[in-house]
């Protein structure tokens, strides 16, 4: 038997967490690197001029899912 624990985070939240591995990885560009991504991509999703990308969410160990919000249209999340 599998107990699923899920965790919805906004937007904001997941640039909140992506800030934080900037700062644990020491810079945008070292994080890029890990990660696989390019430091402007980076960057963009950071300064908001990017969405957060499927793969990219996958690859911080996310995934993006669409929730219906009070007022019956749907958000990503």
């Amino acid at each position: 038997m599998y107990n699923l624990i899920m965790e919805i985070y906004s937007e904001s939240d997941m640039l909140r967490k992506i800030k934080e591995l900037v700062k644990a990885e020491g810079t945008q560009k070292a994080l890029a690197k890990r990660l696989k991504v390019s430091t402007s991509y980076l960057c963009d999703v950071i300064n908001g001029r990017r969405i957060i990308a499927d793969k990219f969410a996958a690859k911080l160990g996310y995934s993006k899912m669409f929730v219906p919000k009070a007022n019956g249209k749907a958000e990503a999340k």
